[in-house]
């Protein structure tokens, strides 16, 4: 008798779990995982100003076989029209057959999608498959108050299997992007 009801509880919670699963999958899907298709061009139009160490890499070509043609100026400007999600991370399309490697520039974040991907682009998600990243907060109804000034977005990558989260950043209208830690430290 017990191990009917035991069976009938454990059918009943993963029939319950059918149910739920597709329904969060379809709301992440359309929201928190669209601009990463591998291989898949998305038009964007913005202004990307080089943020890197010693500048950005510019290529002819965006896939296995581009090649290298010079190093971008740190802190010159330059007008992208679309994006892609490489095997080896994100790139901007700066027109023609001419490509910016997306994680050493910034862009400005005028919205949340934008905000995901000043992220994602500049800190390659790493855990594709089992993550999602989404915007938690704005600077307005922060509960770090004006701790990170008055206009930002938080910005994690939590985990689907768990609520734990990979990622945790502060970023700016400029594309600016800070690592905090999950209690909204700054990041050592």
């Amino acid at each position: 008798m017990k191990s009917k009801k035991a069976f009938t509880l454990l059918f009943s919670l993963i029939l319950l779990l059918e149910l739920l699963v597709p329904i969060a999958k379809v709301q992440a899907e359309g929201i928190l995982y669209g601009f990463r298709e591998k291989d898949q061009f998305y038009d964007y139009s913005s202004v990307a100003t080089v943020s890197g160490q010693w500048g950005a890499n510019l290529f002819e070509g965006n896939d296995r076989e581009k090649k290298f043609l010079k190093i971008l100026p740190k802190n010159s400007q330059w007008q992208v029209y679309g994006y892609t999600s490489r095997y080896d991370g994100f790139y901007y399309w700066a027109g023609g057959d001419l490509w910016i490697q997306a994680k050493q520039v910034r862009v400005p974040v005028y919205d949340d999608n934008d905000a995901l991907l000043s992220t994602v682009t500049r800190y390659h998600d790493e855990n594709e498959a089992d993550s999602r990243w989404h915007v938690i907060y704005h600077g307005y109804n922060s509960p770090y108050g004006n701790y990170w000034g008055d206009r930002f977005w938080e910005v994690k990558d939590q985990s689907i299997f768990y609520p734990q989260y990979f990622y945790h950043f502060i970023v700016y209208p400029n594309g600016d992007a800070y690592q905090i830690d999950i209690d909204g430290a700054p990041f050592n």
